[in-house]
């Protein structure tokens, strides 16, 4: 009688180290799923420049390149005189190869493995020269992982290193994601150089592709960019081409356009420190925000807020720390303390002042903090108070409650967070200085026949009050009232469903119930996206209700030939249609007009609570008009 185990027990397997890092990816490389419309920095053109763009790409394909080429560029700490480095992507093929001129890994048996060192280093998991934490590095490597997670990604990997001093040169190639391997072959050759060449193709189906596209080649030669301008003396090429930035100081240069001519200010602190003027590393920052804040406080009565002067800064940092600790084996946040990065980088205040002077900084935050200390409604608005800090979902206008910008200013009320993320995307077309953003969180309160305070007790009303700087009892058709709001006028953002349209009519009622006269000022105003589209190839065709679109599906007579998208809600649109959306945004816009007392029966009618009986009468009689006639 045979014991077979338990159902329960066989739930439990156990896999190689490859089969896991293929299996759960995440850990090490990030995720393989394709990000959609993600915001990358690319190169332009003509290389003169780097841009933002939305980018559809893989991620941890990314990351096993990076892998790769930071350990070509990391070579230069080891050998000063590595001058050269190469990267070359043929899309056609998929193979990408990286080549250093650096001095590469001993080819020899290794002591204690009995195998090569590069066939221990770039063939087998957890080996590594930084194990050692009392010897200090200035390089990325740390958990034994790096190269290994580019061959196990790949259907094949092939090293190649040589050695000018000993004549020697090695190559070895693995294939089918690491688990076979080739023999290493060894041959002498008394005019070798010192060189590593790295040549992979990537299994691109494990990061849902098919082929390598042109927005990952796109990633790949900004990052070889990067490197470019973070390494000192060495000329580095993309697909046979020089990248033209010599230096750190012409790497920052990439990101200044043209027309803004904005001012850096670029110091190079020490063989281990460079930065110029941006957003993005907390250590040079703090300092930056600390010498400029006391030159405003010195001119306004109540300061500058920091965070204010952070948001005028871009910060690019190029340092060298010792010893680097990161969240995470992809590396994307450095997490080293301060006091441990091996060298300091103190800022000299007199040359940081100067820079605030000459670049105009100064004078822009001192006359945003005296314009904001100036404004009389601030002064008259004791009930409003100037700190929204506690509606943490509020994405305030830059020029909200200036009333020098106060009929541009307007606040996009949406429906949830999905439809917040939508307006959000498209401010990066309209910008953030008129655009204000505010999700409400399901059904506004029907305020019909509430008093003010129990009106003002509902969370969502409260909050819409002190953003838009609304008052009960003041009558905003006059203009020195109106003067008082933050913003100029609202632009609702719902769902195309019934859902939506009650969240419309309760934010109407809303303002009709305690400000009627802000309906017949153009005040209220929709956004308006589609319902569905209707795609055949590049022709992509826009609708806004299930009418339009059955009278197209009626008078097409290929209809059959497109594919039709629903838009269950505004989170079904991506961040790239937002974009499309906001670039015609008058096209998008749906104004509400008011007219006469006939208007203002028709809201009572539908929301007075005291009126259900005749609201039902109406809705009675509506259906029977538009039934069909049998």
């Amino acid at each position: 009688m045979h014991n077979t185990p338990p159902i329960e027990s066989l739930r439990y397997e156990r896999k190689s180290p490859i089969e896991h890092i293929l299996l759960r990816p995440d850990t090490y490389v990030g995720s393989t799923t394709l990000a959609e419309d993600t915001d990358a920095w690319v190169v332009s053109e003509d290389g003169r420049r780097c841009v933002q763009t939305a980018l559809t790409y893989s991620p941890a394909l990314l990351k096993i390149f990076d892998e790769i080429l930071v350990n070509a560029a990391d070579n230069k700490q080891r050998d000063e005189a590595m001058n050269e480095l190469r990267v070359d992507v043929d899309r056609k093929s998929g193979v990408i190869s990286i080549f250093n001129n650096g001095r590469g890994l001993p080819i020899e048996i290794h002591p204690l493995e009995g195998i090569y060192v590069p066939t221990l280093i770039f063939g087998n998991l957890f080996t590594s020269s930084n194990y050692d934490d009392r010897e200090v590095k200035v390089v990325g490597g740390r958990n034994g992982y790096g190269a290994k997670l580019c061959n196990i990604f790949s259907k094949e990997f092939t090293v190649e290193t040589s050695s000018r001093q000993s004549g020697r040169v090695f190559r070895q190639t693995w294939t089918n994601n690491m688990r076979e391997c080739g023999e290493p072959t060894v041959t002498s050759d008394p005019t070798a150089v010192d060189g590593t060449k790295i040549t992979f193709r990537p299994d691109v189906a494990k990061f849902g592709m098919s082929a390598l596209d042109d927005a990952i080649c796109k990633m790949f030669q900004k990052r070889t960019y990067d490197v470019a301008g973070t390494l000192r003396n060495v000329a580095v090429f993309y697909n046979g081409e020089l990248v033209q930035v010599p230096s750190f100081r012409e790497y920052v240069g990439l990101y200044s356009d043209e027309s803004s001519q904005c001012d850096i200010l670029y110091v190079n602190a020490s063989r281990r420190w460079q930065w110029a003027g941006g957003k993005h590393v907390d250590h040079i920052t703090d300092q930056l925000v600390n010498i400029i804040k006391p030159l405003v406080d010195a001119n306004v009565k109540n300061g500058v807020k920091k965070v204010v002067i952070r948001n005028h800064l871009f910060v690019f940092v190029n340092a060298l720390i010792e010893n680097p600790a990161f969240n995470s084996q992809t590396k994307g946040v450095l997490t080293t303390l301060i006091p441990e990065f091996g060298s300091k980088c103190p800022l000299d205040s007199a040359v940081v002042k100067e820079w605030a002077e000459r670049s105009g900084l100064l004078d822009e935050l001192t006359s945003d903090a005296l314009a904001r200390e100036g404004r009389p409604e601030r002064r008259r608005r004791k009930v409003i108070p100037e700190d929204l800090s506690d509606i943490v979902k509020l994405e305030d206008a830059n020029w909200a409650g200036d009333s020098r910008h106060l009929e541009e200013c307007r606040l996009l009320i949406t429906e949830g967070d999905s439809a917040k993320a939508l307006a959000v995307a498209g401010l990066e077309v309209v910008g953030r200085d008129r655009y204000g953003v505010f999700p409400i969180m399901g059904k506004l309160t029907n305020v019909s026949g509430l008093s003010t305070e129990k009106a003002s007790s509902a969370k969502e009303i409260n909050h819409l009050m002190r953003i838009l700087g609304l008052k009960y009892g003041v009558d905003y058709s006059m203009a020195k009232n109106r003067k008082t709001l933050r913003y100029g006028g609202i632009i609702i953002l719902t769902d195309q469903d019934e859902d939506g349209s009650h969240i419309k009519g309760l934010i109407i009622n809303f303002l009709h119930t305690f400000w009627p006269q802000l309906l017949r000022n153009g005040f209220v105003q929709s956004f308006r996206t589609p319902l569905l589209k209707a795609r055949r190839g590049s022709e992509t065709i826009s609708f806004y209700s299930m009418s339009e679109f059955n009278k197209w599906k009626e008078s097409t007579s290929d209809a059959e030939k497109f594919t039709i998208k629903y838009y269950k809600g505004l989170g079904t649109s991506t961040s790239k249609e937002a974009r499309e959306y906001f670039s015609s945004f008058d096209k998008h816009l749906v104004k509400f007009r008011h007219e006469d007392d006939e208007d203002d029966l028709r809201i009572r009618l539908m929301f007075d609570k005291r009126r259900s009986d005749d609201r039902k009468q109406w809705i009675s009689e509506r259906l029977e008009a538009t039934s069909p006639q049998v």
